[in-house]
């Protein structure tokens, strides 16, 4: 009678090897990719931060349409160049604003808004 061989169920040293390199150049590949996609995805949050940031300044000012004051030279809506205080973001971002009223032709005022920002 023949002994019983119990088969060896076990991993070769080659199978682990070529399974560990496989793995090495997957991983290495979604790392990079998102490295690669950080960078957009910050500016794209900077854009955004900015956009709101514009948009709430303009509302404000629409709040204050008013065109018995539109003359005075403290109003925000005098002719002119007008700088905003600066908007310090969560994300550490500092935003300046500027905008500038111009007087068209029909008697009503342009505003247009410039919205710059700083990496921190």
């Amino acid at each position: 009678m023949r002994p019983y061989l119990k088969k060896n169920s076990g991993f070769s040293i080659a199978e682990v090897t070529v399974a560990a390199v496989v793995f090495s150049v997957t991983a290495l590949g979604i790392i990079s990719t998102v490295s690669v996609l950080r960078k957009p995805a910050v500016n794209w949050e900077r854009k955004t931060v900015g956009t709101y940031y514009g948009q709430q300044l303009l509302e404000d000012l629409r709040a204050k349409v008013d065109q018995s004051n539109w003359g005075d030279a403290g109003s925000p809506l005098a002719v002119g160049t007008h700088t905003v205080a600066s908007y310090l973001a969560p994300n550490g971002t500092a935003y300046d604003a500027t905008y500038t009223v111009t007087e068209l032709p029909s008697g009503a005022r342009q505003v247009t808004l410039t919205v710059n920002w700083v990496e921190p």
